[in-house]
């Protein structure tokens, strides 16, 4: 074989055996093809970067695709179709819908706040099946915050107290406070409140008072009223005011929202206009102060 024959045979023989070497390495740095590797149930902070917005996650399972965090289709239609929650009239969600209503800026906050994150919390509620009202729980708790520290120690977007985060696999030390990583604090918490609705039969409005006042607040007010023959459902318990609160909140931001879409005021289009905000890396932490509980309907709410 002459000699210009044999070099180019070598030279196509070594490109082909190098672009595996240059694809992979194009991916690796690609910011854009970030991803888990099969879902263990406790993810490391580590892992994303700390923090990846989650416009730019890509979750797969066995090496299968199965989201995004860019929307795909109208996200906030993919919200309201997910709402499995009983919506029917009561009292307290309906005086709190009807404030909502009237604040002309309100569905513009909720919007702002969920931008940068919506995309990978409803990814994953919809990976596990659940309803999507828990959805609208971190806007509650902490607009969607990954700073907010409230004043009794609970820190993130779904706000963990350290005994509970620790509980659900959640790293917490000197170096590293995985309540303020949007994956790991996201899938930790819906696995919590998956607990918590096996724990209460069922029952969600329990599941979610649970999350605000503890599963032995519920169990100790469900025994209460089981001595005394009375019903055990949330809207009969004898409950802090903050709890009481806490369920027909979440309730009436999802009403505020499955309307808002239906009526065009929502839209896909409106994600992603905000700049995705990121946590902090590390223990040294900027902390934004927020109310115990973490419960708002708007900036003046008492």
């Amino acid at each position: 074989m002459p000699k210009s024959r044999r070099l180019r045979a070598v030279v196509g023989v070594l490109s082909t055996l190098a672009l595996p070497f240059f694809s992979g390495c194009a991916s690796q740095h690609d910011p854009n093809t970030l991803m888990d590797s099969y879902y263990t149930g406790s993810v490391s902070a580590r892992e994303y970067g700390y923090v990846r917005p989650a416009l730019d996650v890509v979750i797969r399972e066995r090496g299968r695709i199965v989201g995004r965090g860019v929307a795909s289709g109208d996200l906030w239609q993919r919200v309201r179709a997910g709402m499995r929650l009983d919506l029917q009239a009561n009292e307290r969600v309906d005086a709190l819908f009807e404030r909502l209503r009237r604040d002309p800026w309100a569905v513009e906050r909720l919007t702002e706040r969920a931008s940068p994150y919506l995309p990978l919390i409803v990814t994953e509620i919809e990976r596990r099946g659940l309803p999507m009202e828990l959805a609208i729980l971190p806007y509650v708790e902490s607009r969607y915050d990954p700073w907010a520290t409230s004043p009794k120690a609970a820190a993130g977007m779904w706000q963990f107290i350290p005994t509970t985060a620790r509980e659900m696999g959640l790293r917490l030390d000197e170096t590293l406070d995985e309540r303020r990583d949007v994956t790991a604090s996201t899938r930790a918490a819906l696995d919590y409140l998956e607990q918590l609705h096996r724990r209460f039969d069922g029952d969600w409005e329990l599941a979610l008072a649970a999350y605000n006042c503890g599963p032995k607040c519920i169990s100790t007010a469900i025994e209460n009223n089981r001595r005394q023959g009375k019903p055990t459902d949330f809207w009969s318990l004898d409950l802090p005011d903050e709890t009481r609160q806490y369920v027909p909140r979440i309730l009436a931001t999802s009403r505020l929202v499955a309307e808002a879409q239906r009526t065009g005021r929502l839209s896909t289009d409106r994600l992603g206009r905000t700049a995705a905000q990121s946590s902090p890396s590390g223990a040294h932490l900027a902390e934004t102060q927020t109310q115990s509980g973490g419960v708002f309907l708007d900036d003046h709410s008492s």
